[in-house]
Formats: C-alpha cells, structure tokens, sequence
C-alpha cells in the first residue's frame, strides 16, 4: 500500500482545531511515530492544515467562541484534551496524582501549574484525555463551528461549504 503524506511530511491528520493563537493539527503515523501533533502559527488555515487534513476529517473553529466566551476559554485549559488513538466514546483520565506530587518541586512554568491543579483538585479534568468524537460534541456544545473534510472543501454544519486552496511554496 502506498503510503500518503501530506505537506507537513506526516500522515494525514484527522484533526485541525483554530484557535486564538494559531491552528493544531492531530494524526496518526506509523510505528516510529504513531501519534503527531504540529501547531501552525498563522490565521490562513485553508493553505496547510486544510491540506494535511485526511477525507472525513474534522475541522473545529474555535478562534471567534474563545474571543467570546469565557465558558469555552476556560474548556481550552480546564477541559479534556483530545487523543485520536482513543475508542469512540472513550475517555482517559488523569490518574498519577502522585506522580504529579512528587514532580512537583521539579516542574516549572505552565507544567508545575497544570500539576498542582491536579494534585489540588482530583476531578479536574485538565489532564483527562477524550476521543474525537466526544471532543467534536464537547465543542459543537460550547458553539464552536465544525467541520469536515469532503474532497476539496470543508463542508460547515452550518451549510458553509469551504474551498482548500493550494499551499504555495
């Protein structure tokens, strides 16, 4: 089988999430790398993130709820993250409290934050994992606009059908 790669030289993603800052990209490759993550730093995610994106993947567009509501700014932290390789329906949770108790006096910056918050309050689900589809529900609750690749368009539920354009280089 012949193996397909995109313009980040990964596998196709299944997931390209915008936000305030930028869009994520999320894919599975193969054995030397099964799981991948990339952030792109621009604002233009027709080019690049749509193009890596595989047949039936998701888009989220966050960017305009995250300027909005504080309920959705808070999800971005306090809420689950997401984890491709996990079942439908599924959900990892956090369960080294200890781990992050010893680690503690090691950590720094954001990690030693996230860290105490978990020792602190053990149904903090900032660093539970869910799958993608609870994902996509979780912020197709919050408002945030979804959308899927089909082709060469993002088809919004919103009926918005979206071209992909070509990345120049």
């Amino acid at each position: 089988m012949e193996r397909i790669t995109r313009n980040n030289g990964h596998d196709p993603s299944r997931l390209a999430t915008r936000g305030l800052n930028g869009i994520h990209a999320d894919g599975i490759g193969d054995d030397l790398c099964p799981k991948w993550s990339l952030t792109y730093y621009t604002d233009t995610w027709q080019q690049g993130p749509f193009q890596d994106l595989e047949e039936g993947g998701f888009a989220i567009d966050k960017k305009e709820l995250l300027a909005t509501s504080g309920e959705a700014r808070s999800m971005v932290v306090n809420g689950p993250m997401v984890d491709i390789t996990l079942a439908p329906g599924s959900i990892d949770k956090f369960d080294l409290h200890e781990n992050a108790e010893l680690m503690l006096p090691g950590l720094g910056g954001g990690y030693k934050t996230l860290a105490a918050r978990a020792v602190a309050d053990r149904s903090w689900t900032g660093l539970d994992s869910m799958s993608l589809d609870l994902y996509v529900a979780m912020w197709r609750e919050l408002g945030a606009r979804i959308g899927q690749r089909r082709g060469n368009d993002i088809e919004w539920e919103d009926g918005e059908i979206e071209k992909i354009t070509e990345c120049s280089r």
